[in-house]
C-alpha cells in the first residue's frame, strides 16, 4: 500500500475547503463592489449618468448581469464589478502578460450565484475515492493546474479568433481537471466503463458549451487535458499482480454511478507513479522565482 501525507481531517475534507474558499471569494467579490460604489458614482455623475443604488449593485452581482463599464480620459476602466474583481479576473490579451497572477485567481471567482452553485455542485460531485486514494497534494496541484492551463487554452484560442477580450472566470476549468484526473486514474485501473461515463460527461459539456456563448470551452478542455496528464504522470499505477490485495481504491465509498466500481480489479495491484511529484512542484517553485 502507497501512504500519502494527510493533512485534512474526515470532518473537512480538502473538497470541502476549496467549496468554502469560492464562496469566501464570491462574497469579497461583491462587498467590493459594494465599497466601490461611492468612487463609481462619483464617476457616473461627472460624465452625466444617474447614480447607482446598492441594491442595484447587489442584485447585478447575484444573478450575472451586464456591468456598467466605461473609460475614463485618462484610459483608466472603472466597472461596477468592483476592484476586487477586476484586479484577479481573467482578461486574453496583453493584460495577461502584464498580469500573469490572473491565470489562477480567476478560478476562485464566479459572475453569478447560479455560476457559483453550479460550479460548487459539480466539484461536490467529484467521487470521495479520488480525494482519498490519491491524496491532498495531487489533488491540489491538478485543481491548479488545470486552472491555469484551463486560462492558457482560452487566451490562445481567443488570440487565434481574433475575439474581443472579455472576462473570464469559474472554477469550471479546474472541476474540468478533477475530471480529467478522475477519467485517467479509473482507465489506468481498468475500469473502463467508469472512465467511458466520465468522458461522455465531459462530452456533453463540450457540446453544451457549444450552444452557450458564454461557455468557454477552450478552458474546459484545457483544464480536462491537464488533469489527465497530472494522472498520468504522478498517478499511482495499476498492474497485475498474483499478490493483489485490497487498497484504498474503494469506490464504494463514492456518492454517484461509480459506487459499482467496486475495488480493484482482481488480480491488479497499486506501485508508486512515473513521475514524482515533487519534481513537478520542484519544477513550479523554480518557474515562480
Amino acid at each position: 500500500r502507497i501512504e500519502h501525507p494527510t493533512f485534512f481531517n474526515e470532518e473537512k475534507t480538502l473538497q470541502q475547503w476549496l467549496v468554502y474558499i469560492n464562496v469566501v471569494f464570491y462574497i469579497m467579490q461583491i462587498a467590493s463592489a459594494v465599497g466601490y460604489l461611492p468612487t463609481l458614482n462619483g464617476y457616473m455623475t461627472r460624465f452625466g449618468y444617474r447614480p447607482i443604488s446598492k441594491g442595484k449593485i447587489i442584485e447585478q452581482n447575484l444573478w450575472g448581469k451586464s456591468p456598467i463599464s466605461f473609460r475614463l480620459p485618462s484610459m483608466r476602466r472603472v466597472s461596477s464589478y468592483g476592484p476586487f474583481t477586476t484586479d484577479f479576473y481573467f482578461l486574453s490579451g496583453k493584460m495577461s502578460k502584464l498580469q500573469p497572477h490572473r491565470y489562477l485567481t480567476a478560478g476562485f471567482l464566479h459572475g453569478s450565484i447560479i455560476h457559483l452553485g453550479l460550479n460548487m455542485m459539480a466539484l461536490r460531485r467529484i467521487p470521495k475515492m479520488l480525494l482519498e486514494g490519491l491524496g491532498w497534494p495531487l489533488y491540489i496541484a491538478s485543481y491548479v493546474a488545470a486552472i491555469v492551463t484551463g486560462n492558457v487554452a482560452h487566451n490562445l484560442i481567443s488570440s487565434r479568433m481574433h475575439r474581443a477580450a472579455v472576462p473570464c472566470l469559474g472554477a469550471s476549468g479546474g472541476i474540468c481537471g478533477l475530471n480529467g484526473l478522475l477519467f485517467i486514474t479509473l482507465w489506468k485501473m481498468g475500469r473502463e466503463a467508469e472512465s467511458d461515463q466520465v468522458m461522455r460527461n465531459m462530452v456533453s459539456l463540450v457540446i453544451y458549451g457549444l450552444m452557450s456563448p458564454s461557455v468557454s470551452n477552450a478552458g474546459h478542455i484545457g483544464g480536462f487535458i491537464a488533469g489527465v496528464v497530472m494522472g498520468y504522470l504522478f498517478g499511482p499505477t495499476f498492474e497485475r499482480s498474483y499478490a493483489a490485495q485490497r487498497s484504498r481504491w474503494d469506490t464504494s465509498l463514492s456518492d454517484s454511478n461509480f459506487r459499482r466500481a467496486g475495488l480493484l480489479k482482481q488480480g491488479y495491484d497499486e506501485f508508486e507513479s512515473k513521475v514524482p511529484l515533487k519534481l513537478f512542484l520542484s519544477v513550479v517553485a523554480f518557474a515562480l522565482l
